[in-house]
């Protein structure tokens, strides 16, 4: 990885996956709100239950590994290392907090019950807190003037 594109190729991908998430749940409610479409709520009470599992499971799992990268990160000497890693901690937590809102908005599919689109789109909000900075990059890797000179091309 280059380090001049590295922020933009981080938030590409960022915004990649919400994208995704957006366009999966602007299908779904359109799907559901089909003449006709009943949705099957027999179903209703196993995913919740399994979703709200999923939402602890997955939320804490995205933090815990995150953090164990950031930690590998932080002792790293190399620039280049630093992103290398702190990409790879990004996009795992990226992808774990965005299979609970996919699975939220399957739910919502499969039940037709509003609560799981509103727990999909506040899913999706959550989603976008995490969404990468230059300062907080910065700041959760312990940047030195010139690690930051050298990873965002610009001088500080």
């Amino acid at each position: 990885m280059q380090n001049q594109h590295f922020f933009k190729q981080l938030t590409t991908i960022f915004y990649a996956l919400m994208a995704g998430q957006i366009f999966f749940a602007l299908l779904a409610h359109y799907l559901v709100g089909q003449p006709g479409y009943e949705g099957d709520r027999s179903y209703f009470q196993i995913l919740q239950f399994i979703a709200l599992a999923w939402l602890l499971g997955g939320g804490l799992a995205a933090q815990f590994i995150y953090r164990k990268n950031l930690q590998r990160a932080k002792q790293l000497k190399s620039i280049e290392e630093k992103a290398k890693i702190y990409t790879r901690a990004t996009i795992i937590r990226s992808a774990l907090l965005e299979s609970v809102t996919l699975y939220l908005l399957i739910a919502y599919f499969i039940t037709a019950d509003p609560v799981f689109i509103i727990m999909g789109l506040l899913s999706i909000m959550f989603f976008l807190l995490y969404r990468p900075t230059k300062t907080r990059i910065e700041s959760e890797l312990n940047l030195t003037k010139k690690e930051k000179e050298s990873l965002f091309d610009h001088k500080v």
